[in-house]
């Protein structure tokens, strides 16, 4: 049975056919046309959205048709809860220490000075003759001898001052004072007469050593330990047993172009 609404659905939808545009073409419309096809097109727009209104009212009775009636209110599912992810503030960024990476850390151990441990090493002959003392001392080459000067140290901490003479041994010094010269040559014999030289040396890394005064064993030592020595102090803890030092002994200095390149108590 065909209803007063199903007529009137019906007669909107011959009006909406009938007012359809015709299909495009590709000629230029004049302004006109163009103006009367956009009050069709909005006539049309107006017709579809009556027809889309009545079939939502006739939607709409239906469900409520179907539906009992009831006073409850209905229930309503309680939105979802989200988080947000936040970035600390300035304040909390402030307490956090930043490193800079530079690489993996090496651990250097401090080298200790030449001979500061008093390692035994073997003690040095006492050559027949030293080198004369007739030069400047920018000129020495070759092994001389010296004893420390008695008096005062000279100013830089790590340095000593030598009294430089030639001296005899053995055969040479027999031959140089003659046959009645044994108690002068014993260890060695100095010409009192020769030139002498005063030096001051700069002992930090220059190789040292030593002879204990108590027995034959010679030990290197750094330029530090003998100042301290020089100047009555007891050896360091690193030393041996029993270790005495004597400035009695003299001293090499072995010297390669004006340059110092060790000195050494000799046995």
């Amino acid at each position: 049975m065909t209803t007063s609404l199903d007529l009137e659905i019906k007669r909107a939808f011959d009006e909406l056919v009938a007012a359809a545009p015709p299909p495009p073409r590709f000629d230029v419309t004049p302004p006109e046309s163009a103006h009367r096809r956009n009050d069709s097109s909005r006539r049309l727009m107006a017709i579809a959205a009556a027809v889309i209104t009545v079939f939502g009212g006739v939607a709409a009775l239906a469900t409520l048709g179907d539906r009992p009636t009831t006073s409850e209110p209905a229930l309503v599912d309680p939105p979802r809860s989200t988080s947000v992810a936040t970035s600390p503030t300035n304040e909390a960024q402030a307490d956090i220490a930043v490193t800079p990476d530079t690489g993996p850390s090496v651990l250097v151990e401090p080298s200790d000075p030449i001979g500061a441990d008093y390692e035994v090493v073997a003690t040095p002959a006492l050559p027949a003759t030293t080198q004369p003392v007739d030069t400047d001392v920018d000129a020495f080459d070759g092994v001389y001898f010296a004893f420390l000067h008695e008096g005062p140290l000279p100013q830089p901490p790590q340095s000593l001052r030598f009294d430089v003479v030639q001296i005899f041994s053995g055969q040479d010094c027999a031959d140089r004072f003659g046959s009645g010269a044994e108690s002068v040559c014993t260890p060695f014999g100095i010409d009192l007469d020769a030139p002498t030289a005063r030096v001051d040396i700069d002992v930090a890394d220059v190789p040292i050593t030593v002879r204990d005064a108590n027995s034959d064993p010679s030990y290197r030592i750094s330029g530090v330990e003998l100042r301290s020595l020089f100047t009555g102090n007891p050896p360091a803890a690193t030393s041996p047993d029993g270790f005495a030092f004597s400035s009695g002994f003299g001293f090499l200095l072995t010297y390669d172009n004006g340059t110092i390149v060790s000195i050494d108590q000799p046995a």
